[in-house]
């Protein structure tokens, strides 16, 4: 075989050709007769950068006729017969470094809720030499994380709690922390299960904040609130006797449970009496003289459990000089004049004389001795109980005890709401004074900062501020009292950045009282702040600790 070449990118020896790597292209011209001619192709490290892979393509005439994948210092042969005339062979090498990658993003995506669950597809690929491959791959669209549990159990207290929180969508094992708000006394919280468990020693209605992070670091919050009452008691001891004839009304008293409550009455009462069983009042007017046991079984709305008690109680109805005015007297309202109350009696003489025999009016309230009438200013609030007795004309005599709430008046104890840092957990309480729990908070003008939220059972605001700005908002609170009681304020809420001084609480770039005055208004309001702007001792918390430092500070 005759031949020759025209290349700088091959050496000949005994008919045969050799290659190597080093140039990405070369084209060689051959003018031959018949025959068989042999090429050896050399893939080799170069320039001493280790691991090279790459992919020799081999043309006669333009037509691919040999394509081979080297790695690291691989070599291979292969014969090419041409025949009589002049040919043009061509080869390319296209190298790869094999810690190069090539990579398709999915980014961005928004999954309808209906395509939760696994997804099978096929991805292709082909490179710049139209070679191609294929795998395919699994997605697999996670439910949205959150925190699914709807309301915490209610509590007892001196009674074994158990309330386990859960999630939905997120990936791999689940961190639990309460972000905001303290449990009461007896309560821990499992930050591996999510399990809140102990026995409470206290009662309570507060807002806890419970975050939740998944294994790729997603954060979830859920504000909820944790009742904890005492113990459902029925309180009343005893009913007053009844006159027959009179109208009559007396309530069933209760302590601890969680209102609303229903009652019941297992027995017969005396003929013309019924039984609320909303409000546990027993009323009517009595028909005939005579003397009835009966039972009554009360039951509250505890979660998901109710509460019950039961008390044997009995009742008479008589003709005799009675008291039948009510033993449970209207609310009143401290500092509020009251509308005279008239107590009345039946059954004796005319000229009744009244009198005070056990115990003390509310301060501020007299009683007018020949008519029985109640009037006054309450100067303080509180529950009053105490015994008044009658007496007719013939020295019959007899008593009744009376029980009175004084409402105090409804206030929102704060003046001013501490600033929130932009990024960082926020969470502060505000808190009610007098009027009649439970309590009803709503925003009635403006907006909170975006990133914080606004409980209305507890006026809870809690959250993680996005961005610096302030707002001014007008909160309203409403008791639970007949006629309803309203207070309202307004505030202002400023997200600032994180000041670079240790303790300053205002952001005002120095430490002086007003920082102080703002941690012992946490302190005195319970609102341990967890990750507030200062903590100094690491416990997650803006008290005591940070009040001694800013007061040092402060003296210098």
């Amino acid at each position: 075989m005759h031949h020759f070449w025209k290349t700088n990118n091959a050496n000949v020896s005994n008919n045969r050709l050799k290659f190597n790597s080093l140039t990405s292209s070369a084209e060689i011209e051959l003018n031959c007769i018949d025959g068989t001619l042999s090429f050896d192709y050399l893939y080799y490290l170069a320039c001493g950068i280790p691991s090279l892979c790459g992919t020799f393509d081999f043309y006669l005439d333009n037509e691919l006729i040999q394509s081979w994948y080297s790695t690291d210092n691989n070599s291979g042969t292969f014969e090419l017969t041409v025949p009589f005339g002049k040919h043009i062979f061509k080869w390319t090498f296209h190298n790869k470094h094999t810690s190069e990658n090539y990579c398709a993003f999915l980014d961005n995506i928004s999954f309808p809720v209906d395509l939760q669950g696994k997804h099978y597809f096929t991805v292709s690929v082909i490179d710049a030499a139209n070679r191609s491959t294929e795998k395919q791959l699994t997605l697999n669209v996670l439910a949205p994380f959150s925190i699914t549990t709807s309301q915490l159990d209610n509590g007892v207290t001196g009674q074994v709690y158990n309330h386990s929180l859960s999630t939905t969508g997120g990936q791999g094992r689940i961190k639990w922390s309460v972000y905001a708000g303290l449990l009461p006394v007896g309560l821990t919280f499992s930050t591996g299960s999510g399990i809140i468990s102990g026995t409470p020693l206290e009662s309570t209605l507060q807002s806890i904040v419970f975050e939740a992070i998944d294994e790729n670091n997603n954060h979830v919050y859920k504000d909820m609130v944790l009742h904890i009452a005492d113990p459902l008691q029925i309180e009343s001891s005893a009913f007053p006797d009844a006159q027959i004839h009179e109208h009559y009304a007396e309530q069933v008293r209760c302590l601890g449970g969680i209102p609303p409550f229903n009652f019941q009455i297992e027995g017969q009462l005396p003929s013309g009496l019924s039984l609320n069983p909303q409000t546990g009042i027993i009323s009517g007017t009595p028909e005939e003289a005579g003397f009835v046991n009966f039972k009554v079984i009360v039951s509250d709305s505890t979660y998901p459990l109710k509460q019950t008690a039961s008390k044997i109680f009995g009742l008479r109805t008589d003709n005799r000089l009675i008291i039948i005015s009510a033993s449970q007297l209207p609310d009143i309202r401290q500092g509020v004049s009251i509308n005279p109350i008239v107590l009345k009696a039946s059954g004796g003489a005319s000229m009744l004389s009244w009198t005070i025999v056990e115990n003390n009016l509310p301060q501020g309230i007299s009683l007018v001795s020949n008519t029985g009438e109640l009037s006054g200013t309450p100067l303080n609030y509180g529950d009053y109980q105490f015994t008044l007795r009658v007496f007719d004309q013939n020295h019959e005599n007899t008593s009744k005890s009376f029980y009175w709430h004084v409402v105090s008046t409804l206030t929102i104890a704060q003046t001013s709401i501490p600033a929130a840092i932009r990024n960082m957990p926020y969470y502060y309480d505000l808190n009610a004074s007098g009027g009649l729990s439970p309590y009803d908070w709503q925003i009635s003008s403006g907006v909170l900062p975006d990133g914080l939220s606004f409980s209305s059972k507890t006026g809870c605001i809690f959250g993680v501020p996005k961005t610096i700005q302030s707002r001014m908002i007008t909160i309203v609170l409403k008791d639970s009292e007949v006629p309803q009681q309203i207070e309202q304020k307004q505030f202002s809420l400023n997200v600032l950045e994180k000041s670079t001084i240790p303790g300053d609480m205002n952001n005002n770039y120095c430490v002086d009282l007003q920082d102080a005055i703002i941690v012992l208004n946490l302190i005195s309001n319970k609102q341990y702040v967890q990750n507030f702007a200062f903590d100094l001792n690491g416990d997650g918390q803006t008290g005591l600790a940070e009040l001694i430092y800013i007061l040092i500070k402060i003296g210098g």
